[in-house]
């Protein structure tokens, strides 16, 4: 279960949009703002121009397992926040392509941690 310290605020997602790096992929747009947690914390927004709830809990399920399974990847001892803004193009992305936006941007995310 996640500590409830890990959830993004109203508050965060704010800052992360105002004063975070923009990363815009095929199927989403990623905000990263650098925070004194430690800790990589996870926002995802995703509109009702999406389509259904089916589709945007979809879209939810994806975006958080590709950020679980990347964590590993990203520097120790560092804290970001992570907005994901889900687009349309992700209803009908597999999970692979998905994985593969974010490995791509995964060089660039970190730079920006640092």
């Amino acid at each position: 279960m996640r500590d409830k310290g890990d959830s993004l605020k109203s508050q965060d997602f704010k800052l992360a949009y105002d004063s975070g790096k923009k990363f815009i992929a095929h199927c989403f747009v990623l905000y990263v703002r650098k925070n004194d947690t430690g800790s990589y914390r996870l926002g995802i927004t995703v509109t009702k121009k999406i389509g259904p709830a089916v589709k945007r809990n979809r879209c939810k399920r994806l975006l958080r397992e590709v950020f679980r399974l990347n964590l590993v990847d990203l520097p120790h001892g560092k804290g970001a926040d992570m907005v994901f803004n889900a687009r349309k193009n992700l209803v009908s992305a597999s999970f692979q392509e998905v994985q593969d936006e974010f490995r791509n941007l995964l060089g660039p995310i970190v730079a920006n941690i640092k």
